[in-house]
């Protein structure tokens, strides 16, 4: 069981990181109408619920305890942008990990959180965790139907095509068309089965590198000769 726990939390990290890389900057920000945007949409005591994977509760920035944990008078002073007062942020987590943070901040007077709040916030965040995780999954088995589509439309579209050259443009330019991929390209072993010659490319530099009749030795430079 422990063994199934830590592969669900690899997979988990590993997808929701690949999110992260494709999607920078992924968020969303709820305000009660006249009131601007902060000046941080990240803030400390995110980072901090992120490290400590649990609730961070701040009921006055101006404190002592606020400035131990990041905040207080001299972060505050740093700028004349409206800033909170009070802060709950908890942690999005699934099977453990976690993957973002959902971030409550009262902007008018220090607030004592009380503990119904933080439990109600938590059990928000963990619905928010398991409706990500579904609207990540959907996706992801859109994207491979799309994957499995193209792919099913190259080889029939290549099946058609006899001559050797036109087969392998046509087809790294099907690739890199219904893949999305920016660069594409084909090599073959020449016959002394010393180089990998290019024979097909989709992107410009590419298509240079195919008219200076590029090669890479076999098993000794970059991914296309070792592989």
């Amino acid at each position: 069981l422990d063994e199934v726990q830590a592969l669900q939390r690899y997979y988990v990290a590993q997808e929701w990181g690949r999110v992260s890389v494709q999607r920078s900057g992924l968020q969303a920000e709820y305000r009660t109408l006249g009131t601007p945007s902060l000046a941080d949409t990240w803030t400390p005591e995110m980072d901090m619920a992120l490290v400590k994977g649990s609730p961070v509760v701040l009921s006055d920035f101006g404190s002592e305890e606020a400035g131990e944990d990041g905040r207080g008078n001299e972060w505050r002073d740093s700028t004349e942008a409206l800033q909170p007062q009070a802060a709950l942020v908890v942690p999005i987590k699934l099977q453990d990990e976690v993957i973002g943070v959902l971030d409550l901040q009262e902007l008018d007077e220090k607030r004592e959180w009380t503990q119904e709040e933080v439990e109600m916030a938590t059990t928000v965040a963990d619905q928010l965790a398991l409706a990500l995780e579904n609207a990540r999954l959907v996706e992801e088995t859109q994207r491979r139907a799309r994957q499995l589509e193209a792919a099913s439309a190259v080889a029939r579209d290549a099946t058609a095509i006899l001559d050797v050259e036109q087969l392998l443009n046509e087809t790294i330019g099907l690739i890199s068309e219904r893949f999305g991929f920016y660069r594409a390209g084909a090599f073959l072993i020449d016959d002394q089965g010393e180089y990998a010659v290019m024979q097909a490319a989709s992107s410009d530099g590419g298509k240079r590198m195919l008219a200076r009749n590029h090669r890479l030795k076999i098993g000794e430079v970059g991914i296309v000769g070792y592989v």
